[in-house]
């Protein structure tokens, strides 16, 4: 009888890809089948790829924070839903969520994220993420799915300053000289936390009352870095497009297109 052939070729062992680095690790088989999300947040990111034709979203962990499905933020704003709609500017729409651990966070929705929205999104991110201070709005993780990008920050909730300055509070406004001496001194410790506390140096550019929310106890917190730049290494240096809000912005910024650290001085 012949002999038997052992040089027949083997079943093609299929390949495998781990997706690591994010909350849920993933397993893709070169099949195009996807085994063992670790919990049902990370499965819905298997069918999220909005026509890009990638399986999950298009960035990896960041290194820090937690990265959201788009999901869960639908989840927790209600599919996104006007009613809970707390801002909105000229970068996005900024929604209060309740997570499913029952966690409350606001949850900023970048618009326009397929020109200066997205550049804003990764200078965000990378100088947001890593700041540490009572006086600024923490960035607790953020949401990058498709066209979609948002930041998820902790929720401050006693409103902002501009509310309570300038809306309707009854007859005599909670705000005792001593609290605003108290805002006064927090907003500025934050910003001097941005300018010399981190390096790359932030400038926030476009600081105003609506962007200084209150807690409870009447602190400040500096929020809306969509229109945050690193500052490099020098204290000023040129851009080719001035941002912020008409009237708070210094004349020689406007028409020199320098922005340096006294930009947040007036």
């Amino acid at each position: 009888p012949p002999a038997p052939d052992h040089h027949h070729a083997a079943p093609p062992v299929p390949e495998i890809q781990v997706d690591l680095g994010k909350v849920e690790h993933r397993v893709v088989f070169s099949s195009g089948e996807s085994r063992g999300p670790t919990s049902a947040a990370a499965s819905v990111s298997e069918t999220a790829s909005f026509g890009s034709g990638s399986v999950g979203p298009e960035v990896s962990h960041l290194g820090w924070g937690r990265w959201y499905t788009l999901r869960e933020l639908e989840l927790a704003t209600n599919g996104l839903c006007e009613e809970n709609v707390i801002g909105e500017g000229g970068y996005g729409i900024v929604y209060s969520g309740v997570l499913t651990d029952g966690a409350k966070v606001a949850v900023k929705n970048l618009l326009n994220n397929r020109g200066q929205a997205e550049k804003e999104f990764k200078v965000e991110v990378e100088a947001i993420g890593r700041v540490r201070h009572k006086n600024l709005v923490r960035l607790l993780g953020y949401c990058v799915e498709g066209a979609y990008r948002m930041l998820v920050y902790e929720y401050v909730d006693n409103g902002n300053l501009e509310q309570w300055v300038h809306g309707d509070v009854g007859d005599v406004s909670p705000l005792t000289w001593e609290i605003r001496m108290n805002i006064i001194v927090g907003t500025a410790k934050g910003l001097a936390y941005l300018h010399e506390g981190l390096e790359p140096k932030v400038v926030h550019r476009d600081v105003k009352s609506s962007n200084i929310l209150l807690d409870r106890q009447w602190n400040p917190k500096v929020s809306d870095f969509g229109l945050a730049k690193l500052l490099c290494s020098e204290n000023s240096y040129v851009t080719t497009r001035v941002m912020g809000t008409f009237g708070l912005v210094i004349p020689f910024c406007l028409c020199c297109s320098r922005i340096c650290l006294y930009w947040n001085a007036e």
